[in-house]
């Protein structure tokens, strides 16, 4: 009886309860708890779900949100937090400067999509 029913899942496990986590990341928000050191996240999806769900930010909650086609999914990219001087790149969760970086993200070179830029 496995309990993990995805490999991911048991690789994540092994790395986070029975080794050492790589991977910690601070919350950009300098009056934010998260953002001080011991307070990190080790788990990416968590410091996703906190920018996006604590912050309101506008990253993509799944792929519909990065193509808002219906009214629902306009309204919820409406509500989030939008600044017209940054935006957070959604793959690497690194806030970005329009004015230094423009929409491109140095890290992944991947662009800011076209709605969440629209809609700043």
């Amino acid at each position: 009886a496995n309990p993990f029913t995805r490999r991911a899942d048991l690789a994540r496990h092994m790395k986070h309860v029975h080794g050492q986590p790589a991977d910690q990341f601070l919350c950009s928000y300098r009056s934010c708890a998260r953002s001080r050191e011991g307070e990190e996240f080790t788990r990416k999806d968590h410091f996703r779900d906190h920018l996006r769900s604590y912050h309101l930010e506008d990253i993509g909650v799944n792929k519909g949100l990065r193509n808002p086609r219906t009214e629902e999914q306009k309204e919820l990219l409406a509500s989030r937090r939008i600044d017209a001087k940054w935006w957070t790149c959604a793959k690497y969760l690194v806030r970005r400067s329009v004015k230094v970086d423009g929409w491109d993200c140095p890290s992944c070179k991947v662009p800011c999509e076209m709605e969440r830029k629209e809609a700043r």
